[in-house]
């Protein structure tokens, strides 16, 4: 009796993530792929890159109940001399919102990445995933409420992707 109580239990928890849809989206003149929760919306957006140039880009973002997700793709016109700094320089609005939990550079399958994950002071949890590959510059936020799971699905699902929407790097995500 107490396993079948146990099991429906479990899945009424489970019923309000059953209905998330989380889905690969793939943009393949970013050259990206990203786990959204629903179709995204996408607009223009413009980065100031480190040395002060505002770079043309596109946002894409989508919202589920009170969390918030969004990659931002900016083309460098050459490529960047200082990553590491660009990184930085990236990574600083989000270090400015809030507690900063984890801030570590790294590399995956010979792409440039960075991780840094902070908590607001009300509690909200972002989680940001950088990655620069091939003249492009990524910035992949996700950020739900306190009580929330952590947007890691999101963060680390990221790809990186040929212009067919394959993805490179030996076709593992980022954050794996």
């Amino acid at each position: 009796m107490t396993i079948g109580i146990t099991a429906v239990s479990v899945l009424l928890v489970s019923l309000p993530a059953l209905g998330q849809q989380w889905f690969d989206y793939i943009n393949p003149e970013y050259r990206f792929r990203v786990n959204f929760p629903g179709e995204p919306t996408v607009e223009d957006a413009v980065y100031v890159s480190a040395d002060g140039s505002s770079l043309a880009g596109r946002a894409f973002s989508t919202e589920q109940d009170a969390g918030s997700y969004r990659v931002v793709a900016v083309r460098f016109p050459t490529d960047i001399a200082d990553i590491a700094g660009e990184f930085d320089h990236a990574a600083e609005p989000f270090r400015q919102r809030g507690e900063v939990v984890f801030d570590q550079a790294g590399e995956y399958e010979d792409i440039s990445a960075h991780e840094i994950n902070v908590i607001g002071p009300d509690g909200r949890q972002i989680y940001v995933s950088l990655v620069y590959h091939d003249q492009h510059l990524y910035i992949a936020e996700g950020s739900v409420g306190a009580e929330a799971f952590p947007p890691i699905q999101f963060q680390q699902s990221m790809w990186i992707t040929d212009a067919t929407g394959a993805p490179i790097g030996g076709g593992r995500r980022l954050g794996n």
